[in-house]
């Protein structure tokens, strides 16, 4: 197997992970960069900017029905297919752009998730990788959820490849992701249900505003299930069925899709972070105040597979180790 050494090698192409190779880059740095996925990682490819091309849509149709009879005499349609088409102007290019920019740098590029062999080496592509420093910035995926059927269930990544607004959608979990995406298809006429294990939404988030949301959504059609408990997904010939109980009363739900929006959780679990004596917990990769690993100071973590890091863009933007 061949061997390679860099001075710095970043896994992952996110914002973080790409801010940190431009940058030992441009200190004169050997520097190699890998992604398994599209170059950009989830919000440039299939989160944050993809999204906010699509709610522009809803927000306009939204603003409409209130203004209606108040000057907007004829309400605009919305025609999905343009939507996506126009969507796809901004992400289709973006990873080739992401991988050029990279390459001017002299940043050689991997395209597989690497696997940690002993403190100092990687796997990658069938090559063992040697590197002064490693920097993980792999960000983080859905959370898998240990219920029956869950193979059923599709993630946001799906509703933004949506082909057409379905009659009904559900979502498992009513976090930020979930219930920007609930509003959104309820806007764009679509049924929609949201089962949340706790007594309320968002939990993180103020309790005041939270419940003025929920009103808000309520009104365009969104239907809240609280306290529920979902043991097991069913494919039926056309939609599929939620089966669920609560406070011990079971029942059944029906919908064309049901979206997995139970949170996300550092994406670590492939990297074998046990062979090179690198620490984590839930939250991440544990860092100290500088990004850096206690347990093995040739690696660093930064963006939000950092135990440290709030799930922002902007902040993964700012918070990565310094070459």
């Amino acid at each position: 197997m061949k061997t390679k050494h860099y001075n710095v090698f970043v896994i992952g192409s996110r914002i973080a992970g790409q801010t940190a190779a431009e940058a030992c880059a441009k200190n004169k740095l050997t520097v190699a960069i890998t992604d398994n996925r599209e170059y950009g990682g989830t919000c440039a490819n299939r989160g944050c900017d993809p999204k906010k091309v699509m709610l522009q849509f809803s927000s306009l149709l939204e603003q409409s029905n209130r203004l209606h009879h108040l000057g907007v005499s004829k309400l605009p349609k919305i025609n999905w297919k343009q939507v996506q088409d126009f969507k796809k102007e901004f992400t289709q290019k973006l990873p080739v752009s992401i991988e050029d920019r990279l390459k001017e740098l002299s940043i050689d590029l991997y395209h597989q998730s690497p696997v940690f062999i002993s403190e100092h080496e990687i796997t990658v592509e069938g090559k063992t990788i040697t590197a002064d420093y490693f920097v993980i910035a792999t960000g983080q995926i859905p959370r898998a959820l240990n219920i029956k059927g869950k193979k059923y269930l599709e993630t946001s990544d799906a509703i933004l490849d949506l082909e057409k607004i379905p009659k009904s959608v559900s979502f498992i979990g009513s976090g930020y992701v979930g219930m920007e995406f609930a509003t959104m298809l309820a806007v764009l006429g679509c049924k929609v249900t949201i089962f949340e294990h706790g007594p309320t939404a968002l939990s993180n988030f103020d309790a005041l505003l939270v419940e003025k949301l929920i009103a808000k959504m309520e009104k365009l059609g969104v239907a809240f299930i609280f306290n529920a408990e979902v043991s097991a997904i069913e494919k039926l010939s056309k939609n599929i069925r939620i089966k669920y109980a609560v406070n011990g009363s079971k029942k059944r739900h029906k919908s064309r899709h049901v979206f997995n929006t139970a949170g996300r959780v550092p994406s670590i679990s492939s990297l074998e972070l046990e062979k090179a004596n690198i620490d984590y917990n839930e939250a991440g990769v544990v860092v100290n105040d500088f990004l850096r690993s206690p347990s093995n100071k040739k690696v660093y973590a930064c963006g939000d597979v950092s135990n440290l890091s709030l799930p922002l863009t902007p902040l993964s933007r700012f918070t990565r180790p310094h070459c």
